[in-house]
């Protein structure tokens, strides 16, 4: 996503509202069953925890925003800011209801602070079109939600994994469109949420593979 979309009204379908019809329906095909088939995998076999419930409605989103953001270079907050409402409104009825943790839940929403904290300063240090706005938002819902399960779940899904996805793909752009006049810019959404998703299957053991001693 780039910096030019922050004023005015995003659409989130951007992209998907040209060619065939047959087209079109691919689009929206790819994006409804990658949506349920990704909260189907992360409800039925990540570990059952009381957060699980918020793992599997921020899931069912991450393929359309990945398919959107790869397409239109967009990751509209049409789709963000509800999908936030969703998951602390998840969180706080199980908390209400003595199945969750107060204390999670207020650490996570430290922790959103912290990784969207860390995206913004990216986003403004970045040149024009390097990096947008709408990954600062989804930093903010990533980390909330990765945060319920403790920081380094968030450090690993939301700060390191993002990277070491996003550069062999920005690498092979680059060699791809060398001696042309194509930036060679990758969208970083899509790794945003791959990195989130993967995290999101086993948090703790995740984030101990990669950090190791550290988490």
């Amino acid at each position: 996503m780039t910096q030019q979309h922050l004023a005015g009204p995003v659409r989130w379908d951007v992209g998907f509202t040209t060619g065939t019809r047959l087209e079109r329906a691919a689009h929206w095909t790819t994006m409804i069953l990658g949506g349920l088939l990704a909260a189907a995998v992360v409800a039925f076999a990540a570990p059952t925890t009381w957060y699980t419930p918020v793992f599997a409605a921020i899931a069912a989103i991450l393929p359309v925003l990945a398919l959107v953001d790869a397409n239109t270079r967009l990751l509209p907050s049409v789709i963000i800011k509800p999908a936030a409402v969703t998951a602390v409104t998840i969180a706080v009825v199980l908390c209400a209801v003595g199945e969750g943790d107060w204390s999670q839940l207020a650490f996570g929403c430290v922790l959103a602070f912290v990784a969207s904290g860390f995206y913004a300063a990216v986003w403004f240090a970045a040149p024009p079109g390097g990096f947008g706005f709408g990954d600062v938002r989804l930093a903010w819902l990533l980390g909330f939600t990765l945060g319920l399960a403790g920081p380094w779940p968030v450090f690993v899904g939301v700060l390191l994994l993002p990277l070491l996805i996003a550069l062999p793909l920005a690498a092979a752009a680059a060699l791809a469109r060398r001696g042309t006049d194509e930036p060679a810019t990758v969208p970083f959404g899509p790794a945003m949420c791959a990195a989130a998703f993967i995290t999101m299957l086993h948090p703790d053991l995740f984030a101990a593979a990669v950090l190791g001693p550290m988490a």
